[in-house]
């Protein structure tokens, strides 16, 4: 480390503390009883596949020198701070830790996250908070923070880590700071606040991190990333007959690219750095033809569900979560070893380093602000031959969305009949990095529920090969209105064909209705028991739920979808748009609302069905027409679970609308 031959007596405290290798006997043991099996599905999302079209992946270039670059690019920044008459010798002393040699053995990628943010990330993130933003603070503190997914207590094979402006920072909600680190804070300045803070809202995530098992699996994808420059082959939905171009905004590189890629520093030498221009008012340009074919119609085994672990799913997954946070590097890390990758937005290409070897890597890596970044690592003297690449807070799922109307054509009836016989849905997303360049196939499992359609609604019919555009619907998804434990919603935007007896074709279209998508088995289970849920009370004539026109599912990603009428805001968001709480503790009902309220109540209760989830989330009125309903079935129990137990859930709804009410009380 050339650092150290400057005369500042911290530099072999610093040398120490990046000096820091895996232990070379550390290794993958899975729990007792909880084998860690290679994964099932691919890693690739429901949302990965409808990135913008240009904003996907299209090379990757494997670039050895990568790591060399930044090292000497960390070496050259660090004598620049040191020469300036800058040091570390802080009076508080530095507090790092210390190479464990008989370290507990991983036994999934979470215990591997864990290790790699305390022994390695943590370290990083103070230097890079104090070489860029802080330099003359004398504290060992930071303004960045590393953060990581949760643990839901199971092993896992992939997990993720990112690189972020501290929160606290970013809602400018500092009340919790005390002692050393409020005086850490105060001691800042406007100026030097006001630029983090900028620099965070620019770039939410600095970098991402895909985490892997230490498996013979996880190791082999690190390993197989790349060896050669190669185009890179997105995954989409596989509907055909459908594609759109997007003109959405490119954002604009970071130096970081120019500084440590050869390539691009040439270009940018010569001034010709290529630079991304898109008219980002222009509309999107779909072609669809005559017939649509739906991903799973006429298409392999292979592509209709068997999984292989490969490199490239895993990539596409690294580089999309890239795009939605507008990062700039991505990291592929197993334990054993790890890969800098850096993402080019103009050209869409991913340099990817050559492999790093963690147990006997010299490390100084330094996670900074987007401009600019640095690290110390070996390369691994050896690479596998033959290796190539072939690839937020809870709010009302169903309140209104805000956006401006669109003129609906076709009565409501009209369209709900009209939707009930169509078993193929093309859903597409249009908002943020999202403009979907192939639509999902969503096909129907589930009837409609609209009282329209009873008691005998269209029975879901056999998938085809092929569709006219006057027998499926169109879906357009807009910036998710919530999330929760049965999946997100999204607001929706419906488009209909239909050939009357003549043969005359005409657009049905409503912008009121909402999406809710479930991804996990677990929140898959919950949305089916909500459908059932709600085609009984389809069956028994409960007013004041939701009307639902059917149950989907997408065959490329496996996700579930319930289609459904916007039934309205819920009483917690009218109350913060009342009062201005942010979290209001009681809401507040006119008479008329709670006689209504308590009506739908008694209507679902002598259907047999308890709720099981009554709060002022799940309270909804629709702000034009006032009609009242209530949402959120998946926790609801029929008999002989609800025990006809219903008196107790009365109190608790009743309590709520008179503003009394106290959730551990029920």
């Amino acid at each position: 480390m050339s650092t150290t031959s400057l005369n500042d007596e911290f530099s072999p405290v610093l040398k120490q503390a990046f000096a820091f290798s895996y232990p070379a006997q550390i290794r993958q043991v899975p729990r007792a009883g909880w084998p860690l099996l290679p994964p099932s599905t691919s890693p690739i999302t429901f949302y990965d596949r409808h990135i913008a079209s240009n904003l996907v992946l299209k090379h990757v270039v494997y670039l050895p020198s990568l790591v060399q670059q930044l090292s000497k690019g960390c070496d050259d920044f660090i004598a620049t701070f040191l020469a300036s008459g800058r040091n570390l010798n802080y009076p508080e002393g530095f507090v790092f830790q210390e190479r464990d040699d008989h370290p507990e053995a991983f036994d999934d990628a979470h215990s591997i996250n864990g290790y790699y943010l305390e022994r390695i990330a943590d370290v990083c993130i103070m230097f890079g908070s104090i070489f860029h933003f802080h330099p003359d603070c004398q504290s060992w503190s930071t303004l960045l923070n590393i953060q990581k997914n949760t643990n839901d207590g199971k092993p896992c094979f992939l997990g993720e880590a990112w690189l972020e402006v501290r929160e606290e920072i970013l809602e400018e909600d500092l009340q919790f700071s005390d002692g050393s680190e409020a005086e850490f804070l105060e001691g800042l300045g406007k100026d030097t606040m006001d630029k983090v803070r900028a620099i965070g809202r620019r770039y939410p995530r600095f970098a991402t991190w895909e985490m892997f098992a230490m498996t013979d699996v996880g190791i082999s994808l690190v390993k197989n990333a790349t060896l050669s420059t190669t185009d890179f082959v997105w995954e989409f939905s596989r509907t055909l007959g459908s594609r759109t171009l997007s003109y959405s905004r490119v954002p604009p590189d970071t130096t970081v690219a120019s500084q440590f890629i050869p390539a691009l520093k040439a270009k940018r030498s010569r001034g010709s750095t290529k630079v991304v221009v898109t008219d980002s008012k222009k509309e999107p340009v779909t072609k669809t033809s005559a017939s649509i074919r739906p991903s799973n119609a006429g298409t392999s085994l292979k592509q209709r569900g068997l999984y292989r672990p490969e490199p490239r799913y895993y990539i596409q997954h690294a580089w999309a979560k890239a795009v939605i946070h507008d990062s700039t590097f991505v990291m592929l890390h197993c334990g054993r070893y790890e890969r800098i990758g850096i993402r080019n937005r103009a050209s869409q290409t991913l340099y990817l380093s050559g492999l790093i070897d963690t147990d006997v890597l010299e490390r100084y890596e330094l996670a900074t602000a987007p401009m600019k970044t640095a690290g110390s690592k070996r390369p691994a003297t050896e690479e596998p031959a033959g290796a190539h690449i072939p690839k937020r807070r809870k709010t009302s799922p169903e309140r209104i969305a805000s956006e401006t109307p669109l003129g609906d054509s076709g009565s409501n009836d009209e369209i709900t009949k009209a939707l009930g016989k169509k078993t193929l849905g093309l859903v597409s997303l249009q908002y943020g990095p999202y403009c979907s360049p192939t639509p999902a196939s969503f096909i129907r499992i589930g009837s409609s529920c609209a009282p329209s359609l009873q008691p005998k609604p269209p029975r879901v019919q056999k998938l085809k090969a092929k569709y006219q555009t006057h027998e499926y619907f169109a879906l357009m998804l807009g910036e998710p209105l919530g999330d929760g434990a049965t999946g997100v919603v999204h607001p929706a935007t419906l488009e209909i064909q239909v050939k009357d007896d003549g043969g005359a074709m005409s657009i049905l279209k409503r912008n009121d209705l909402v999406f809710k998508l479930a991804f996990e088995e677990e929140q898959k289970t919950r949305l089916q028991h909500e459908f059932t849920v709600y085609t009984h009370f389809a069956k028994t004539k409960v007013a004041g739920v939701p009307i639902i026109h059917g149950l989907f599912r997408d065959p490329d990603s496996g996700t579930l979808a319930i289609l459904m009428d916007n039934a309205g805001q819920n009483l917690r968001e009218r109350e913060k748009e009342r009062t201005g709480e942010r979290f209001p503790k009681q809401v507040s009902t006119t008479q008329e609302e709670r006689q209504a309220f308590v009506a739908v109540m008694k209507s679902i209760h002598r259907a047999g069905i308890k709720h099981m989830d009554i709060r002022a989330d799940n309270l909804v009125i629709h702000p034009e027409t006032g009609k009242v309903a209530i949402i959120d079935f998946d926790r609801a129990k029929f008999p002989p679970e609800n025990f006809d137990r219903y008196a107790e859930e009365m109190d608790c709804l009743e309590d709520l609308l008179d503003g009394r009410f106290t959730p551990d009380s029920y």
